[in-house]
């Protein structure tokens, strides 16, 4: 059985440098409507694809967790979905992820 759903009060901005990419990376973390799950959004890309962190969207596990749809993922997302577990945020928030 799953807690309640929780979502953040204001959305979050933050950037840095990725693990495996050594790329800057920013990040924007918003509010989210109930039942709309946490989804992960590759702003960089021209495709407007939403990726559900979902069990059927994992596409690897080797050195990290890896969502996608299609040729479109996220990298390393256990982290971050830890992050928002120990802070009590279950099931709704967006999270958007894109590349300079």
């Amino acid at each position: 059985m799953f807690p309640s759903q929780r979502t953040l009060n204001n959305k979050i901005e933050f950037s840095g440098i990725g693990l495996h990419t050594g790329e800057r990376s920013n990040m924007i973390v918003s509010p989210s409507n109930i039942d709309t799950g946490i989804v992960f959004k590759r702003t960089d890309l021209s495709e407007d694809i939403n990726i559900l962190a979902d069990i059927d969207n994992v596409v690897e596990t080797k050195r990290g967790t890896t969502l996608g749809i299609g040729d479109n993922k996220i990298f390393t997302i256990e982290h971050f979905l830890s992050a928002l577990f120990c802070n009590h945020i279950f099931f709704s928030c967006c999270y958007q992820w894109f590349i300079y």
